[in-house]
């Protein structure tokens, strides 16, 4: 009996040991057992045969050469079913100190987002003295450029089945808070739908409208007001908007060490097993981080 004919008649595959395999492996095994028992590769897993995967998911994680962080906290194949299944961002996040980590963590997981990428741009005025000669009118360049931590960048990209979270509260009674996280499902020029993901409105589907938001007095030398829409991309958050979350999965950036009071104990305790969460810091890898403390505030 050929090798061939002896896998057409098995009736289980058991595979051991399986956190430490590379998704390549899987993917490979499933052609050629759809190869050989001639199912289709769009419908069927495995030539339809039962398998059983098996082994300690709280053991090391395969290392994927030339990868980094986010192919393990958000690994491809989940990045491949996002825009049909919108549950796999909920509660796993990437956790870093720095506005700019997010950004960039943000950005490098967009693009490998399957789907076709939206850009939406932002109206910009900015509100300054009038009576001062020396204000400047600033060019829609420049206030387009700016990137404020609690607005909506003004050219917010998305695509179906991104992650993102509300910078405004619209609706509180509705489950739309300042931080609430949520997946895109359907892209529109004057509105966006989206999906509740965890806590008591976990699933429900919103539209999130463009409203205009504006700077705090102080944080510019001028107001910047913004039309766009109230939200940001959440592949990553900053530790200091995550507080209050609560996630399954988390990867903290520690290439940056904390810098306030309170943010390491913040990040560590998003998590709620300890087993789910992966630390990122610059080799050679050191064996302590800064952890910011003021006890004049634990002893009031």
């Amino acid at each position: 009996m050929s090798l061939k004919d002896l896998i057409r008649q098995t009736s289980l595959i058991i595979w051991d040991e399986v956190p430490m395999q590379h998704r390549y492996c899987f993917e490979d095994v499933n052609r050629t057992l759809n190869d050989i028992c001639g199912a289709a590769d769009d419908t069927d897993y495995f030539g339809n045969i039962p398998i059983i995967l098996g082994g300690d998911f709280a053991q090391i994680a395969p290392v994927i050469r030339h990868g980094d962080r986010a192919a393990t906290v958000l690994p491809p194949q989940l990045l491949e079913t996002a825009s049909m299944d919108f549950n796999v961002f909920n509660g796993r996040c990437i956790l870093a100190f720095h506005n700019d980590a997010v950004v960039q963590f943000n950005s490098v997981i967009l693009d490998s987002l399957p789907g076709e990428a939206h850009t939406f741009h932002g109206i910009n005025t900015s509100d300054t003295n009038e009576d001062d000669p020396d204000i400047e009118h600033f060019p829609a360049e420049y206030l387009s450029s700016l990137d404020i931590a609690g607005l909506p960048p003004s050219h917010l990209v998305l695509k179906v089945g991104c992650p993102v979270i509300l910078v405004r509260n619209l609706y509180p009674s509705k489950g739309l808070c300042n931080g609430t996280r949520m997946i895109v499902t359907h892209l529109g020029q004057h509105c966006i739908e989206v999906q509740i993901l965890g806590g008591t409105f976990h699933g429900r589907r919103k539209l999130i409208p463009r409203i205009q938001l504006a700077t705090l007095e102080g944080e510019l030398p001028f107001i910047l007001t913004r039309k766009q829409f109230p939200i940001r991309l959440s592949f990553a958050m900053t530790v200091n908007k995550s507080q209050g979350q609560t996630l399954g999965v988390v990867g903290l950036d520690l290439r940056t060490s904390a810098f306030s009071h309170g943010q390491l104990y913040v990040a560590m305790s998003r998590v709620t097993d300890v087993a789910n969460l992966s630390v990122l810091q610059n080799p050679p890898v050191p064996s302590s981080t800064l952890n910011i403390v003021y006890p004049e505030l634990l002893l009031k």
